[in-house]
C-alpha cells in the first residue's frame, strides 16, 4: 500500500506540473491538433482552462496517494475509500473542464 501511495503522489505531482505549465499558456504538451487549431490570442485562456482541469486531476491523484499512505500508517482503511472517491470526482470534474475548454476554443472535441 505504501508503494502504491508513493506512486500516486508522484504521478499526481507530475500531472499538476503539466497543469501549471498549461496555465501559463504553454500548451506544447497537448496533442498537435489542439495546438494547431487554437488562434494565437486564445492560447493563454485555453491553456488556463485546460491547466485548471489538469491541476484538479493531479490534485485528486495526490489525495488518493495521501489517503493510501495515511491508511497504511494509521491503519484506517476508510482513508483509501475517501481518497478513491476524491480521485474519481476530481477526474470527472477535471475531464469536464478540459473537454469544455477544447470544445470552446477548437469548436469540436475531435
Amino acid at each position: 500500500m505504501i508503494v502504491s501511495g508513493v506512486i500516486c503522489l508522484v504521478v499526481g505531482i507530475v500531472i499538476m506540473v503539466f497543469g501549471i505549465m498549461h496555465t501559463t499558456g504553454n500548451i506544447s504538451t497537448l496533442h498537435s491538433y489542439h495546438r494547431n487549431n487554437i488562434r494565437e490570442e486564445d492560447k493563454k485562456p485555453f491553456g488556463k482552462r485546460v491547466g485548471a482541469g489538469t491541476i484538479i486531476m493531479g490534485a485528486s491523484c495526490v489525495a488518493l496517494g495521501l489517503g493510501m499512505l495515511l491508511s497504511a500508517i494509521l491503519s484506517m482503511p476508510i482513508l483509501v475509500t475517501v481518497g478513491s472517491v476524491t480521485m474519481t470526482a476530481g477526474f470527472i470534474v477535471g475531464i469536464i473542464i478540459t473537454l469544455w475548454a477544447i470544445k470552446k476554443y477548437n469548436k469540436t472535441i475531435f
